[in-house]
């Protein structure tokens, strides 16, 4: 199990890298879009960015190994 979650990390890690490169060139800039909270209120990415803000999005699936150990 020791062993399990490094190789686990790194192929989170890989996949993460490739999947940020290949959605958009560097540089380019990303649709505007809005998302729901669960408490039911409503984020504008535009509204962030215009602000200033740095925007990290971090999806998961709940059944998700390496998805439970970073947020379990």
């Amino acid at each position: 199990m020791t062993r399990l979650l490094p190789c686990s990390i790194l192929m989170l890690i890989a996949s993460a890298s490739v999947a940020q490169t290949n959605n958009y060139p560097i540089g380019s800039t990303v649709d505007d879009f809005t998302v729901t909270d669960t408490q039911g209120a409503t984020h504008h990415l535009y509204d962030y960015t215009a602000s200033g803000k740095v925007v990290v999005l971090d999806f998961f699936f709940y059944n998700c190994v390496p998805c439970q150990i970073r947020a379990p």
